[in-house]
């Protein structure tokens, strides 16, 4: 069985702090036919570069803002920030890309990706970009909100087979500038960035989407299609070794 690790988000309990993540995460890559692993946040990269060796593909997951020194900006609004989880995540994505591991990025995930490959982030999107939709939802976190355009010819596009979709909506941030190398493959009906990839003769399977797929997954079958097409590649890549 294929292993896949996944990203960790941290919460204190009294004098305890854990490593956690939401199990919508879990579940879809369990339906995929692959086992879910958590990768710890740690400062130590020779541990991460021995857990990457180790796992078949690396599913960067939701959670705290990225730090904005991250991408080169001050920081402008009030953030939630973990530099331990951007420490960790930033050299796991690049490393990542660099021994060519299958990974899918999910919300902050997509936003580390484009951070850790060299674009920007608008801090908060209602702020900066007036007359946008709203896209924090909070009030309805696992049901679509909103239309997103998928770019023909793409990874994503061949995925989902649609050119429109719907989908939920959690978060605050989003890619402002896309960084060098990547692929634009879907955006909001406003125009805000939802989807990036990496062409495939440089990367077998790197995508981020901005929405939170695992929680419709376990009753939407599109949704489910990218993790069912995330752990196909990781499965094809392992073969050929």
């Amino acid at each position: 069985m294929l292993l896949i690790g996944l990203t960790a988000s941290t919460r204190n309990g009294g004098v305890n702090t854990y490593f956690e993540q939401n199990r919508d995460y879990f579940d879809a890559i369990l339906r995929a036919g692959a086992l879910p692993v958590l990768l710890p946040l740690t400062g130590d990269e020779n541990v991460l570069r021995q857990a990457l060796e180790k796992v078949d593909g690396v599913l960067f997951t939701g959670g705290a803002d990225i730090a904005p020194a991250r991408y080169g900006a001050k920081l402008t609004w009030s953030l939630d920030i973990s530099e331990e989880r951007d420490e960790t995540e930033m050299f796991l994505m690049r490393e990542a890309v660099r021994m060519k591991k299958p990974l899918l990025a999910i919300c902050r995930g997509i936003q580390v990706m484009n951070t850790a490959l060299g674009g920007t982030l608008y801090q908060d999107i209602e702020k900066e970009v007036p007359g946008t939709i709203a896209h924090p939802r909070s009030d309805r976190p696992k049901e679509p909100v909103h239309e997103a355009d998928i770019v023909p010819g793409t990874l994503l596009h061949s995925i989902m087979k649609e050119t429109r979709i719907s989908v939920n909506s959690r978060h605050h941030q989003a890619v402002r500038d896309p960084a060098p190398g990547v692929t634009v493959c879907c955006r909001a009906e406003d125009g805000i960035i939802e989807g990036i990839e990496l062409p495939a003769e440089a990367h077998p399977f790197a995508l981020g989407v901005q929405w939170h797929p695992e929680s419709l997954a376990g009753r939407m079958p599109q949704s489910q299609s990218l993790f069912d097409a995330f752990i196909a590649a990781a499965t094809q890549i392992k073969e050929r070794k």
